[in-house]
């Protein structure tokens, strides 16, 4: 394996349509695919020729966007929504060199001749950095048995969740380099038709991985397959956080504890993701886990904080029983010790006198209350003070001046965190506590 940050994993040629605002051009194409950055399309053109001339001067006047459909040399239909211009046509050692665009958005590739035989058609999806430990049985012809994956059944399919080959090596490649890469496949026995529902589901069961390895588990690549010959395949090209080791919210051991971890939180993910934004909530976990800057670490941690404030506060309202202000409550107790006994104020008119001076939203702390107290979380000793860091890290970005233990401060943060989210996924479950030297624990829900 290469060291290089960004893997090339394939490389495809063809020949096709390359669609600009209002010309076309029929040419060869060549069309690198990379882990962790978006597929690069290189097309070959003399850089004397009236076309490049033309796109050289379009370009220094405005982006290029074009698309792209035609046909690989295996015979494969390809088409791509959006390509973006990145360099036309230079000289070098007096040889043209290639015009290159790059992907932004999916690959689509597809056998026409090939069609579907019902009732044996696998779903494939590749996912990026998930590293786990089997704790189910795959048998091989030649190589006997290993736990390379688990399974888990979700509205009515079950999905196989499963090592890719050489996994071993890969995981230790990531490790060395700290790049990414696919190490893993879903695999989903159904029909063609049911693809985008199940797809749905898929980047669940990922956002779910995530959350639990601490990395980016991304479905970078979907085939279809048909008594095992190729029938459509669709690679999304986008950039992957790169791969972190010995940072999960989940343990490698048991092995069965991240299939648990999966099974258990899966219906109150899905059924809380867009109510209180869970899936924003996990890629800020994932950024403030990778940043190496500790002070941005523990304010993306209460910008996270912050989001989830906000969806609470949205949910609860649209649910007729709105968060409760406490700085509102304790003002008009201020207020009334303040008035006369004999003031003949109304509650109203107080309510009218407080609004002009007290800011009307729940506080950050109102709202993380709230949720604690619904999904039956209680606070561990002295984590009522990190309430106290906010306004150093929201309002100037840095630890305050008299922090000892820099990065106790930030893994107290974390811990409760991932103390609030495994409550509000209602997982009950081993996890590991990273402001105790990453010791297993289990939470039990009330």
């Amino acid at each position: 394996m290469k060291d290089a940050t960004f893997r090339k994993i394939a490389e495809e040629k063809g020949k096709g349509t390359f669609s600009f605002d209002s010309f076309e051009k029929e040419a060869s194409f060549k069309i690198e695919f990379y882990i962790g950055k978006e597929a690069l399309i290189f097309m070959d053109e003399s850089f004397f020729s009236e076309f490049s001339v033309k796109l050289s001067n379009l370009h220094n006047q405005k982006q290029i966007e074009a698309s792209l459909s035609g046909t690989m040399d295996n015979g494969s239909k390809i088409h791509i929504d959006k390509i973006i211009l990145i360099n036309t046509a230079g000289l070098k050692k007096g040889k043209s060199t290639p015009i290159k665009f790059k992907v932004f958005s999916p690959i689509v590739v597809c056998n026409e001749s090939l069609k579907p035989t019902k009732g044996k058609t696998e779903i494939h999806y590749y996912i990026t950095n998930f590293e786990f430990i089997g704790c189910e049985k795959t048998i091989y012809p030649r190589d006997g048995w290993k736990l390379d994956h688990f399974s888990v059944s979700f509205d009515g399919y079950t999905f196989n969740i499963k090592q890719v080959e050489k996994y071993n090596e890969i995981i230790k490649h990531l490790k060395k380099n700290k790049t990414t890469s696919i190490t893993a496949e879903i695999i989903v026995k159904a029909e063609l038709k049911d693809k985008d529902k199940l797809y749905r589901i898929v980047t669940d069961i990922c956002d779910i991985l995530s959350l639990a390895t601490g990395n980016s588990v991304v479905p970078i690549t979907e085939e279809h397959l048909s008594n095992g010959k190729f029938i459509w395949k669709k690679t999304t090209s986008m950039r992957v956080e790169d791969f972190r080791s010995g940072d999960q919210l989940v343990p490698h051991l048991p092995p069965e504890a991240i299939r648990e971890f999966t099974i258990k939180a899966y219906p109150n993910y899905t059924e809380l993701k867009d109510d209180l934004g869970l899936n924003v909530l996990i890629n800020y976990y994932l950024l403030m886990k990778s940043n190496p800057i500790l002070d941005v670490r523990c304010l993306l941690g209460f910008i996270l904080l912050e989001c989830l404030s906000n969806h609470a506060q949205d949910f609860y309202s649209k649910k007729g029983k709105p968060i409760e202000n406490s700085m509102k409550k304790s003002k008009i107790k201020q207020l009334n010790r303040i008035l006369p006994k004999s003031n003949n104020l109304s509650k109203k008119t107080k309510d009218k006198i407080i609004a002009e001076f007290v800011y009307q939203f729940p506080s950050l702390q109102d709202s993380v209350k709230r949720l604690m107290d619904e999904f039956g979380m209680k606070y561990k000793k002295k984590e009522a003070d990190i309430w106290k860091l906010r306004k150093e890290f929201i309002h100037k970005g840095m630890y305050p001046k008299n922090t000892k233990n820099h990065i106790q401060v930030y893994r107290n943060i974390v811990h409760f965190i991932d103390r609030l989210v495994i409550h509000i996924l209602k997982y009950d479950g081993e996890f590991l506590n990273v402001a105790n030297g990453y010791k297993t624990e289990k939470i039990k829900l009330s």
